[in-house]
């Protein structure tokens, strides 16, 4: 579908005079389908910093014992690999030094659903080799949330309704989310089901997302893992869309915590046709303590 059109798609209003849960649902289903496709003819650039503190046991108490910080230039991109879209990243420079390229590139997908596969998880790997401290995760891309909205996964989750607010000028409904049903969005290190909560912001009118905060607990291994991705969604200055603008994160065990902050800009349009088949299934996105 033509970027033009889906930007014309997603900026339709529906009236709110009998609007209720159910329908907000399901306006914000529909705009997360049309959102996907219209972020997938895109890319832009992530600035991302991570901060690290490893705690030690000591007669006092816990107190903090060692730091780590490191820098990340990143370039970001939506993927359809089948019939899903999958956000990725493209590690250029990590504190300041760029980074040789030995992995595959965006454009060397092809039309080999197996060789994408092998492409998909190799780039997966090569992003989150630069994650700090003793907590693997790979749920730290700024779309994550969304995928609770699509039309193969929001029957797995509840919603209520908590409050009405106002974010960049425009009214929402924040709406609480909780999943109760597998598969879950993402898993433990040995596939153990998480449950997520959290809150979505959602302009009532178009269905528009412009906040998602995700909160996750992986009480399996050693350490019991908390982790929360906050999201916030502002028009591009270049493209006539909603585009991440700042993801934050933070997670903790009892010896970790590790605080993030990742800045997006520069979107444009993707030259190549961003669609590629993969096999049927792919790695699920995992969270624990390693």
């Amino acid at each position: 579908m033509p970027l033009a059109r889906v930007l014309l798609i997603l900026a339709t209003a529906w009236p709110q005079s009998t609007l209720d849960l159910d329908t907000l649902i399901k306006r914000a289903t529909d705009y997360v389908t049309q959102y996907e496709a219209a972020l997938g003819n895109l890319i832009g650039t992530e600035e991302y910093l991570q901060n690290s503190t490893w705690l030690t046991d000591t007669r006092n108490g816990t107190r903090p014992s060692q730091k780590m910080q490191r820098r990340t230039s990143s370039d970001f991109l939506m993927i359809k690999i089948g019939k899903d879209w999958r956000a990725m990243r493209k590690v250029n420079t990590v504190d300041g030094s760029k980074v040789t390229q030995h992995g595959p590139a965006f454009q060397d997908f092809g039309d080999s659903p197996e060789a994408n596969s092998r492409l998909v998880e190799a780039m997966t790997i090569q992003s989150t080799a630069q994650n700090i401290a003793g907590i693997r995760r790979d749920i730290n891309l700024p779309t994550f949330a969304l995928r609770l909205l699509r039309k193969s996964e929001v029957g797995r989750f509840t919603f209520e309704r908590a409050d009405t607010a106002r974010l960049n000028g425009k009214e929402v409904w924040e709406i609480r989310f909780r999943e109760v049903k597998g598969p879950t969005l993402a898993v433990g290190l040995k596939g153990e089901q998480l449950y997520s909560t959290g809150v979505l912001s959602i302009e009532p009118e178009t269905g528009a997302v412009l906040r998602t905060e995700w909160d996750l607990v992986n009480p399996y291994g050693v350490d019991r893992l908390t982790a929360r991705i906050e999201v916030t969604y502002e028009m591009g200055r270049n493209v006539p869309v909603l585009v991440p603008a700042d993801m934050v994160e933070q997670y903790q065990t009892q010896y970790d915590i590790v605080e993030c902050h990742a800045y997006y800009s520069q979107f444009k349009s993707f030259q190549a046709d961003v669609k590629f088949d993969v096999e049927p299934s792919l790695p699920s996105s995992v969270l624990g303590p390693q």
